[in-house]
C-alpha cells in the first residue's frame, strides 16, 4: 500500500502524521505528493490519496495508478463532511470560511467537491459558507490534512477577526475515521 499526502510545509506535522500511521500498525509507503513522479507501484498495489479534493494532484495520482495497473482510492468526501458536521454540530458558528489550496489543474473538479461539502453544511446545519475569503467570518476551517501555510492563514484570520472557532487541519477532526478507513482498504485489498 502507498499512501500519498499533501506536503504540509511543516516537518513536525509530517513527523506526527508518519508516527500516527506507524502507531496504528499500517504498513505502507508514505509519499508526499511532491514526489509522486518517483512512484513505481506494483501491479494491483493500492494507492491511497489523502488529498481531500479532486484536482490536478489526484488526477496525476490516478494516471500513475492506471499506468502501473495499481488501484487508486481517494479519501471520501463523505468522511470529511460527516466528521465536519459532527464537529460543528455543537459549535456556535454563524458562518464558516473554508480555506484551501486552489487547484491549478482540473479546477472544476475541486470546485465540485468543495461545493458538495459547502452545500451540505448549509442545508443540514443552516450555516452560511464561503470559500477562500479575505474578510472576517465567525469560523475558519483549513481544508488541509495537516497543519501548514493554509492553517497559518486560518489561524491569523481567527485571531485578527476575533472569531469563534478555527480548525487548523482536517486530521484533528477526522483522525479516527481516517485510520479505520485506511485499515478497511488494506484489509479489503483496495475494494472498499
Amino acid at each position: 500500500m502507498i499512501i500519498i499526502y499533501h506536503d504540509p510545509g511543516d516537518k513536525e506535522q509530517e513527523d506526527l502524521f508518519l508516527k500516527l500511521i506507524k502507531e496504528n500498525n499500517i504498513d505502507a509507503t508514505l509519499v508526499p505528493v511532491s514526489k509522486i513522479n518517483e512512484l513505481t507501484p506494483k501491479s494491483n498495489e493500492i494507492i491511497v490519496s489523502l488529498i481531500p479534493f479532486r484536482g490536478g494532484h489526484n488526477e496525476s495520482i490516478k494516471e500513475i495508478a492506471y499506468h502501473y495497473n495499481a488501484k487508486y482510492v481517494k479519501i471520501p468526501l463523505d468522511m470529511i463532511y460527516e466528521n465536519l458536521k459532527k464537529f460543528l454540530n455543537n459549535k456556535k458558528c454563524k458562518d464558516i470560511c473554508f480555506l484551501y489550496w486552489n487547484a491549478k489543474r482540473f479546477v472544476d473538479l475541486q470546485e465540485e467537491d468543495l461545493d458538495k461539502i459547502r452545500k451540505r453544511i448549509e442545508d443540514e446545519l443552516g450555516l452560511k459558507t464561503y470559500s477562500n475569503c479575505e474578510e472576517c467570518h465567525d469560523c475558519f476551517i483549513a481544508l488541509t490534512l495537516m497543519k501548514g501555510k493554509v492553517s497559518e492563514k486560518a489561524l491569523n484570520y481567527y485571531k485578527n477577526c476575533n472569531s469563534s472557532l478555527v480548525v487548523e487541519d482536517l486530521l484533528s477532526v477526522i483522525k479516527q475515521d481516517l485510520i479505520e478507513w485506511i485499515k478497511d482498504i488494506r484489509n479489503a485489498g483496495g475494494g472498499v
